[in-house]
């Protein structure tokens, strides 16, 4: 389910169907969107859980991966799921712009500028460059290197970094070129940038979540937890 909380405290709930659920929610908190474990996109365009949402079936079955972000005035989705590496444009009548994972699983999603990534349950990562949204152009795959999901993505204008392999975290520098991984506890399940790119927030199956300088990729801080962080959000202020 969704939940969001007005000023007396007491919880607005949006019910979907059992499973996973991904939830992202726009910079000025206007839009808010669900995919969830039946293939189902979810709309609210008012800020609120109040009304009705918009649904659009993606090309996939149960769904694990959703990123938003808004540039030149649309709204773009990343769907990543059973048979689906999808992205949409929300702005009005929900319309798929790319689909570039019929054959795969996927896992993670992340924007980097005006290209999408996915990362699958086969090691790579698929990308696709939107700067002209009407011819979508797809970009090589990157690949971390073994044949495991991509569970954790996440990007700023000079790194993609991408967790699946053990005690380690994959980087490619903007032109997809390998580079050093980063030494890491356990395995990432969800990765995070900053609204800026400043840093990188991380969590793994070892109960710790990680903080990295965004241009040196330097270890800035680590927050033991009481259990395993299955995901993570930077929000800029807070964590």
């Amino acid at each position: 389910s969704v939940l969001t909380s007005a000023a007396s405290g007491v919880p607005t709930r949006a019910t979907g169907p059992t499973g996973n659920t991904m939830v992202a929610v726009s910079a000025d908190a206007r839009l808010i969107v669900r995919a969830d474990s039946e293939g189902v996109l979810s709309i609210w365009r008012d800020g609120t859980l109040t009304a009705p949402p918009a649904t659009v079936h993606s090309d996939g079955e149960q769904l694990f991966a959703l990123s938003l972000r808004q540039s030149g005035g649309r709204d773009q989705v990343i769907l990543g799921g059973q048979r689906t590496a999808s992205v949409w444009d929300v702005t009005d009548k929900p319309r798929e712009l790319a689909e570039f994972g019929a054959d795969t699983v996927g896992y993670s999603a992340a924007w980097q500028g005006d290209v999408a990534l996915v990362g699958t349950l086969d090691g790579s990562v698929r990308r696709v460059d939107l700067s002209a949204p009407e011819s979508p152009m797809r970009l090589p795959d990157l690949t971390i290197g073994a044949e495991t999901a991509v569970t954790g993505l996440a990007a700023n204008d000079r790194f993609v970094l991408a967790g699946g392999r053990r005690d380690r975290i994959e980087v490619f520098d903007h032109s997809g070129a390998a580079q050093e991984p980063l030494a890491f506890s356990g395995t990432v399940l969800g990765i995070s940038a900053s609204p800026d790119g400043a840093q990188f927030l991380a969590g793994s199956t070892v109960r710790e979540a990680t903080l990295w300088d965004g241009a040196t990729l330097g270890r800035l801080l680590s927050i033991p937890t009481s259990s395993v962080v299955n995901s993570v959000a930077h929000l800029g202020d807070s964590l």
